[in-house]
């Protein structure tokens, strides 16, 4: 059980500050990363809908929150729930 402080913290300030990323807060030099999605809009996990190339998921007819918008480096890449700007991005791990 976190409070909100606490998940942006830990999911998202602390892994971007171990990493040298520009990310995890919203403030003036950071990449605009942003998802929006209602916590209550509760959908059944379908591979199909997904966006891996896979084909399948383990996770098949589970019940899953999905972003309604996300936002990365200022730039729209899903609307509505459906995928709308091009690829964007950089690997973070070499390998």
């Amino acid at each position: 059980h976190l409070n909100l402080g606490e998940l942006v913290r830990m999911a998202c300030e602390n892994p971007a500050r171990r990493f040298g990323l520009k990310k995890g807060s919203i403030e003036i030099g950071y990449d605009a990363d942003l998802v929006s999605f209602d916590g209550r809009k509760i959908r059944e996990i379908e591979a199909k809908r997904l966006p891996g190339k896979a084909g399948w998921t383990p996770f098949q007819g589970r019940e899953a929150v999905f972003a309604d918008t996300i936002i990365l480096a200022g730039e729209l890449q899903l609307k509505k729930g459906e995928l709308c700007g091009e690829p964007i991005g950089r690997d973070v791990f070499h390998g």
